[in-house]
């Protein structure tokens, strides 16, 4: 389900812009507890909340890649970063490092299908327990596992809704989310013993670099179709 982002790039450069806008979303108080809110001042705190009351410079969002970046700073991971990614590399070394049998059952991050209708992810009831754990003082480190644990099931239930539409059973992961080892990993796990054959990227890259050669790819081809023969 989408989500504001608000300020477009200068939210995906401060994570816990697109964090207090979650929060606001999912209908939770700017507590002074989170991480992302004690990293923004009062002023950008009320500049922020009047920025979405009114939808000022607020492009909805369904990217995955900016719910990663708000966990990292709701976790208290990252609150800006110098290069892309940066806080999504960050929360997935920690969650790495962790031993999933210990840091409990994962976060819920619920599939919501209607005959013939729409396939929607909801992120709410993900970012409640977030802040729940963040305020019960969990550790960064089984917040970020849990959260992969998430969108790994979400991700294999997905499919499987899918599949149970005539789509198939054979599943492609491609995107930037998908250069996350650990999760492209569980992701696997899970499609495999869910019976489904998976294709991943080997020569060409998951992000925009994959996007960046299709588009060639279309471009040559209508340009092609647009030529006529001689």
């Amino acid at each position: 389900m989408p989500f504001p982002l608000p300020g477009g790039d200068v939210a995906i450069r401060h994570p816990w812009r697109v964090a207090l806008a979650l929060l606001r979303y999912a209908r939770l108080p700017w507590n002074d507890a989170i991480p992302s809110v004690r990293a923004a001042s009062a002023g950008d705190r009320d500049i922020l909340a009047r920025q979405l009351d009114r939808q000022l410079a607020c492009t909805d969002t369904t990217s995955m890649g900016r719910l990663f970046d708000a966990v990292a700073s709701l976790t208290g991971v990252r609150q800006s970063i110098d290069y892309e990614a940066e806080a999504a590399l960050n929360l997935e070394a920690l969650a790495a490092a962790e031993n999933l049998a210990t840091t409990g059952r994962p976060y819920l991050l619920p599939t919501h299908a209607t005959v013939d209708g729409p396939i929607t992810i909801d992120s709410r009831p993900l970012v409640r327990a977030v802040v729940v754990d963040v305020e019960a003082g969990e550790s960064p480190g089984s917040m970020a596992a849990r959260f992969h644990a998430a969108v790994a099931g979400m991700i294999v239930k997905t499919c499987i809704l899918l599949r149970d539409r005539g789509a198939g059973a054979t599943v492609g992961l491609t995107g930037g989310v998908f250069q996350n080892a650990w999760l492209v990993e569980r992701s696997l796990d899970g499609l495999h013993a869910a019976g489904f054959e998976v294709l991943t990227h080997h020569t060409v890259p998951p992000n925009d670099g994959g996007l960046a050669l299709g588009q060639v790819v279309l471009g040559r081809a209508l340009l092609a179709s647009a030529v006529p023969s001689l």
